[in-house]
């Protein structure tokens, strides 16, 4: 029977009944194509037949791999015939169109291979990686290796800013395609491994020991990343710290300029108005609040909201008075703090 038209009807039906067309020859047989008769030259397929097959690709309804067996090729050669129909998709393009035919495809290869849907997930795989990462950089893993570590920091210093942001979109572009969030740590799949990585592993007591040589490793480590930092500070702003530098108080002083109008916090009237609340409610540690501090509490709100926020001022004051032995005990269940009693006793201070 002569093929005059190529449908995905007709690919699914060749797929299911294990039926077969000869591009060469258009005919569609049930003979396995080991034994057709051999027709040379590549250029003698049926180039009809062939942009057909080109516009069933492009549309989404031919995958290569998948199809390529119904026209007894391997999925290379399926390409190479489609390339003289048009151009092929690129690899953006083609895991946007087929990208689960193609997560399904990759899976069932790595099962058949390493019995594992990821090839990183195998232990031989694992294991030959890291045979190779011994001969090559002296460590098991690579990102342990100085040389590495040394050209990431220069790729991240070196990298313009628009590079990076188009990055971190394409990556969580990705992360959305592939498991429906931006942030990996996000995905069902993930919280459901970490539940069953922490239901697996066994739970012991630390002895004394084990407890301290952990503290100090973690102490340790606490070091080495501060003076990391501190070395890295020091080679970009020529300070240790990057608040220290002058690049770090222009970004702090611009930020508080967009945010409340100054450039410090500091002199901010919020903060002002604060700064003195607390240097007149802890005036003296050791002596009683004068009257002048409390004046100047009052006087600093005129609009009374912060005693309409907070009416525990009085009840501050008067209790101090006890503490410090100006008052005796008693005389906290005699005192009148209810609300509205906002002034009675911010004169009189015993």
């Amino acid at each position: 029977m002569l093929v005059t038209e190529i449908t995905k009807e007709l690919l699914d039906d060749c797929l299911q009944n294990q039926k077969f067309i000869n591009l060469k020859t258009s005919e569609l047989t049930t003979d396995h194509p080991s034994t057709w008769k051999p027709v040379k030259g590549c250029n003698n397929r049926n180039k009809d037949l062939v942009k057909q097959i080109y516009d069933l690709y492009i549309s989404g309804n031919m995958h290569p791999t998948v199809n390529c067996r119904v026209f007894g090729l391997t999925p290379g050669y399926l390409r190479g015939a489609l390339k003289h129909a048009g151009p092929l998709m690129d690899r953006k393009t083609s895991l946007k169109v087929y990208g689960d035919i193609t997560l399904k495809l990759r899976e069932a290869t790595m099962m058949d291979l390493y019995q594992v849907k990821n090839a990183g997930q195998s232990p031989e795989f694992q294991e030959k990686a890291q045979q190779t990462n011994l001969i090559k950089f002296k460590v098991r893993f690579a990102s342990q290796a100085e040389e590495v570590k040394e050209k990431q920091r220069e790729t991240v210093r070196n990298k313009p800013k628009k590079d990076t942001e188009e990055a971190d979109a394409k990556r969580r572009a990705t992360n959305i395609f592939n498991h429906g969030v931006e942030h990996y740590f996000q995905s069902e799949e993930f919280k459901q491994k970490r539940k069953k990585a922490l239901e697996d592993k066994p739970i012991r007591k630390l002895t004394p020991e084990e407890l301290e040589a952990r503290v100090a490793k973690w102490k340790e480590n606490q070091d080495k990343h501060i003076e990391k930092n501190q070395l890295t500070c020091w080679e970009r702003y020529d300070a240790p710290t990057f608040f220290g530098s002058e690049v770090g108080k222009q970004t702090v002083r611009a930020s508080c300029v967009a945010s409340i109008g100054v450039t410090t916090p500091f002199l901010s009237p919020e903060c002002m108005i604060e700064a003195r609340r607390t240097k007149a409610l802890t005036k003296g540690v050791g002596n009683p609040i004068v009257d002048d501090c409390v004046d100047d509490i009052i006087n600093s709100d005129p609009d009374r909201q912060y005693f309409l926020r907070n009416g525990s001022l009085n009840n501050f004051i008067e209790v101090r008075k006890v503490v410090l032995g100006y008052k005796p005990k008693e005389y906290i269940t005699e005192l009148d703090l209810s609300d509205g009693k906002f002034y009675r006793y911010s004169k009189a201070l015993g």
